[in-house]
């Protein structure tokens, strides 16, 4: 080694470095670049970085360093690729369920419209079915009503079947062609008269519809149930239009106004609720019984309505007001139904004690008590002219009675279930609006059709 003043004339002894033609090939790039290396970190001042242009130290890398250093690059791309090609594949994956997925809502789209396009070719012929039904001639002259004069004739003519538990309301339609009922099962059924078919299947209630009511017009259908609610039905369709929420407790009767307007409801919250049948919107609550409302009834007239409670009372109130106008007391233990007379000024009640009782409206004075049933007096109606008076009861019968009197004048065998349970038996009864037919609903799962046979 020696002095280079050729190459470093007057330079300090930093610079006293071997001349690069004594040094081998090889070593001497090695040497020169930590030559130089040095020098920069010299000239630089202590703890700053080397100025621009300057090569720092931690650049020069043994032959070992600059093989891990190209070992970790290389796995540092390898991860990036490896992540690259996760993320294709990861958006693959998601691009197919995409495809699948419009695959099955297309799919899902062309049943709905296929199902769509079902229904509405069952509605059309459903809609034809009801309208031939209307225009179909009546099966017995209009004259011969149920007077008491043709009662000798009654007999059981139809049973309706198709229900899958107690059957715990029905009711004809204002035309006579159809009967609705409701049941444990949580349906409502719209039945023909003539032929005891099922038209229709109502759903959407989750416990058991507990009574129900044809519109004025016959077009919709009122329903209250255990679930709380009363619903709103379209009958050609089968379509619930409104579900009424404001009860606390089972609905346990329901009523159309005679306008077909408003609603009327009793419900175990010991409460009866007038609503707006358009809006679902409760007008008022009538409070007074002390114990659940189990049956309701408007008056011919639209301006009273009638309840009858687990108290052993009945209540006369004022619609527009709610006001309670007068309690009827003589039954010996809880009311179960309630009718008011065709011409409003007589009423009508069943109780668990077995009797039947006739009221004058204007006094709340019994006038007469119906004696024969053995159990639960559950529901009473009036014929169309107000002379006969209609019973059904947990001893399995249904009774006809003369209002005049109070003899019962027929006695018909409505549940052939064998089951002595004494809540089972006859549920509901009602009158054909011509009085020419009884309906009646029971716990064997069944309706059965009443009156004088066809000549």
């Amino acid at each position: 080694m020696g002095l280079c003043p050729p190459c470093f004339p007057g330079k300090t002894a930093m610079h006293f470095l071997p001349h690069p033609r004594f040094l081998p090939a090889p070593r001497l790039a090695l040497r020169l670049g930590a030559a130089l290396a040095l020098a920069a970190v010299a000239a630089a001042a202590p703890g700053q970085t080397p100025a621009p242009g300057r090569i720092a130290p931690d650049v020069v890398l043994s032959p070992g360093e600059l093989f891990e250093k190209t070992q970790r690059e290389a796995e540092a791309y390898r991860r990036k690729a490896e992540e690259s090609q996760r993320k294709a594949e990861e958006s693959q994956r998601e691009l197919q369920r995409l495809r699948q997925q419009r695959q099955g809502e297309a799919q899902a789209r062309e049943q709905s419209e296929q199902a769509r396009a079902r229904l509405a070719e069952e509605n059309r012929r459903l809609r034809a079915e009801l309208e031939k039904a209307r225009q179909a001639p009546a099966a017995q002259p209009a004259s011969q009503k149920a007077t008491g004069q043709d009662h000798g004739q009654w007999r059981q003519l139809r049973v309706f079947e198709g229900h899958e538990h107690y059957v715990y309301s029905v009711a004809f339609s204002p035309d006579g062609q159809f009967a609705l009922s409701g049941s444990a099962d949580n349906t409502l059924r719209l039945w023909r008269v003539d032929t005891g078919q099922t038209l229709r299947v109502f759903k959407g209630h989750e416990y058991a519809v507990n009574s129900v009511a044809f519109s004025p017009d016959g077009q919709f259908a009122l329903s209250g149930s255990w679930d709380n609610t009363l619903r709103l039905w379209r009958v050609d369709t089968g379509e619930s239009l409104r579900v009424f929420k404001g009860h606390e407790n089972a609905v346990w009767s329901v009523a159309f106004s005679p306008d077909g307007q408003l609603a009327l409801s009793g419900s175990a919250d010991n409460t009866l609720r007038l609503w707006r049948v358009d809006t679902g919107q409760t007008l008022r609550v009538f409070k007074g019984h002390e114990y659940a409302v189990n049956s309701v009834a408007f008056s011919p007239d639209g301006q009273f309505a009638l309840s009858g409670s687990w108290d052993n009372t009945l209540r006369l109130w004022r619609v527009d007001t709610g006001e309670s106008l007068r309690v009827f007391k003589g039954h010996e233990n809880a009311v179960w139904s309630v009718a008011f007379s065709p011409d409003g000024q007589l009423a009508l009640s069943g109780s668990h004690d077995k009797t039947l009782r006739l009221w004058r409206v204007d006094t709340g004075q019994t006038l007469r008590v119906f004696k024969g049933h053995e159990s639960t007096v559950t529901s009473v109606a009036f014929s169309p002219d107000g002379q006969l008076a209609l019973s059904g009861s947990h001893d399995k019968t249904l009774r006809l009675w003369r209002v005049d009197t109070g003899k019962a004048i027929r006695t018909f065998t409505g549940d052939t279930s064998a089951d002595a349970d004494p809540f089972k038996g006859v549920w509901s009864v009602a009158f054909s609006p011509d009085g020419r037919y009884a309906l009646s609903g029971s716990t064997d799962k069944t309706l059965r059709l009443w009156g004088a046979p066809s000549p």
